[in-house]
């Protein structure tokens, strides 16, 4: 939000912005409190890093690894200029322009993806999130110590039963095929644990951000879920609980 006020009156309709951040609500935020108008409102680019990147400094990020990869694509919230924006083969010439020299862009290595598919791994890469980011913060351990803990499975368990249950109720998704299945909890369970087999020695960006005293994407994350739990009439006690103490937990460091 600071980032993009600073600027807000260089942004109108002809303009493209593309988010590469954790979790999901940020387009709901920036609608709600800089973008009102809808037909002055700027095309939303969405992202999923896969790489290891770390900020060194303001406008600098370190690249850890050439392993990973990103898929972007143009976001159709129902709010957009038109629906066709939902097919990567039609969108506005500066969003094509942006998605051009992203793709090619060969040490990014990013693909583009129709929104709906793209919103889809959004989804599964923020259930992994839910669980892996607000426990390592809290316990401040690396990833693959999540696995070693026999008391945290219970926990873990019952993150992936509710994030499960809101998944398999989102409106948007209701009459995809194979949504029951894709995120059932034996197969987000199957993802997180082969994640943080992944990535056992990283530190995940919300424990470094506590260890840092700044902000989280706590409210994008667990956060995201308890919202849209609510709005489905689905309480969500243990993501709310994460949330509440990750929040508390960055007021106490600053």
């Amino acid at each position: 939000m600071p980032a993009l006020r600073s600027i807000q009156h260089r942004l109108g309709r002809h303009s493209v912005i593309c988010l590469f951040q954790n979790g999901l609500g940020q387009i709901e935020e920036l609608n709600e409190r800089l973008f009102t108008d809808p037909l002055t409102r700027p095309t939303y680019m969405f992202g999923i890093m896969r790489h290891g990147v770390y900020i060194k400094a303001p406008f600098e990020a370190v690249l850890a690894g050439l392993t990973g990869s990103c898929a972007l694509g143009i976001v159709n919230d129902g709010q957009q200029a038109s629906s066709s924006l939902s097919s990567p083969s039609t969108a506005s010439a500066q969003s094509r322009f942006l998605i051009g020299r992203l793709v090619e862009a060969p040490i990014v290595r990013c693909s583009e993806m129709p929104w709906m598919e793209l919103h889809q791994a959004q989804l599964l890469k923020l259930a992994t999130n839910c669980v892996v980011n607000p426990l390592t913060a809290l316990l401040d351990v690396r990833n693959g110590s999540l696995l070693a803990d026999p008391e945290l499975q219970e926990m873990q368990r019952q993150l992936l039963q509710e994030i499960s249950l809101v998944f398999r109720r989102l409106p948007e998704l209701q009459g995809l095929p194979d949504v029951q299945e894709q995120f059932s909890v034996a197969r987000l369970e199957e993802q997180l644990i082969g994640n943080i087999e992944k990535t056992a020695s990283n530190s995940s960006s919300m424990r470094e951000d506590v260890r840092a005293g700044r902000a989280t994407e706590i409210a994008f994350i667990n956060g995201w879920i308890v919202r849209r739990g609510q709005q489905l009439g689905l309480e969500c006690p243990t993501n709310r609980c994460l949330t509440q103490l990750i929040l508390a937990k960055t007021s106490q460091g600053r």
